[in-house]
């Protein structure tokens, strides 16, 4: 299995920023798939999905990213170093603020060296944007409205008055500091772990579904065609996250693993809850990132019990009795989270889908 410095996961790290290879977020693939039945097929989402270190990850959702270690942080320096990538000529990116931000990541989040690196040069890829939707300062507002006057256009150029962004004197004008470089970071590590899960969910629904529909198909005598030949791959990533060609019992034994991971790997999110992130913590903590972390924990239960469910319900067999005793342990320590709080402003919503798919499960 190629790691992850050598996959089209994560390029060379000059093609990156280059902008010869643009990343892609879990984000990303995960509204790619959602349109997979809808549009075309996308080569580069197939390349991106079925390259063996995503597969890897899919196959461990629930932690996709490993702890540093001195392996890791030897990778990280291999990928970093100077002769694996060219100095910008024109000060497009300085490298060794893309390493001290990559390490400040994987420090604060006790993540491996190389994801905290790839989450980094998404956050300097997508910078440009994510500072134009930032809002204009004051003093650029005042000047577009000028040059928009200047030239006889008035307000109804492009509804110019409606259409620029608000004007923000404490945010646009400190999009570059530091803290505000990191807290983008943080919220781009979050929404990376909960995506994954959600790739990992849709992609097992699709194995699911494919094999229903074959079954029925061939119980009426038709063909599925061109809406299989369309999909087929991405029910192919999920049977592989599900080890469908184990030999005979191997894949009812990864769907017992599965289940078993899923419900162990609710407990370490419930005490996220109620010990905070520990982001941040030199500088007295950020009340914004903890009410993100909080609300982040729970989507990802919701996600976990989500594919719990799916896994269940999807089979012909009876669910192993370790599965359904670890489950009842879990939901009875919480009296299957009839009393769960919510977590800083978490909309009531994301708590009772919660509460919800306990019950279902």
């Amino acid at each position: 299995m190629a790691p992850v410095g050598e996959s089209f996961y994560f390029p060379p790290l000059d093609k990156c920023l280059s902008r010869e290879h643009c990343l892609i977020s879990w984000k990303t693939a995960y509204i790619g798939l959602t349109q997979v039945k809808t549009t075309e097929p996308s080569v580069t989402l197939q390349r991106f999905l079925s390259d063996a270190y995503t597969v890897e990850l899919l196959s461990r959702p629930f932690e996709p990213f490993k702890k540093p270690t001195s392996q890791t942080k030897s990778s990280f320096e291999t990928k970093t170093a100077a002769i694996n990538v060219t100095p910008s000529i024109h000060g497009q990116y300085d490298i060794n603020q893309v390493k001290d931000d990559a390490l400040w990541l994987s420090k604060e989040t006790e993540i491996d060296e190389l994801s905290a690196l790839r989450i980094v040069v998404q956050e300097w890829q997508t910078r440009s944007t994510a500072h134009l939707l930032n809002g204009f300062s004051a003093e650029e507002a005042a000047s577009l409205q000028d040059v928009a006057g200047a030239n006889g256009f008035g307000t109804s150029f492009l509804g110019l008055q409606s259409s620029i962004p608000p004007a923000v004197t404490a945010g646009h004008d400190t999009f570059a500091l530091s803290i505000n470089q990191q807290l983008r970071l943080i919220d781009l590590y979050l929404a990376e772990r909960r995506y994954i899960l959600k790739v990992c969910e849709c992609l097992v629904y699709a194995c699911f579904q494919e094999k229903a529909l074959v079954t029925k198909s061939r119980g009426k005598g038709r063909d599925t065609g061109k809406e299989k030949d369309r999909s087929s791959w991405v029910a192919e990533l999920g049977g592989s996250i599900l080890e469908e060609d184990s030999p005979v019992g191997g894949a009812s034994q990864r769907r017992r693993s599965l289940c078993l991971g899923c419900i162990h790997a609710l407990q370490p999110r419930i005490d996220g809850l109620q010990q905070g992130s520990g982001y941040f913590k030199a500088e007295g903590g950020q009340d914004n990132i903890e009410e993100a972390w909080g609300k982040n924990q729970i989507l990802e239960m919701i996600h976990i019990m989500q594919l719990i469910f799916l896994l269940v319900d999807s089979s012909t067999e009876i669910t192993a009795s370790s599965v359904i005793v670890a489950w009842f342990r879990f939901t009875g320590r919480y009296s299957f989270f009839d009393n769960f709080a919510l977590v800083g402003k978490s909309p009531r919503a994301v708590v009772t889908s919660a509460d919800v798919i306990v019950q279902a499960v």
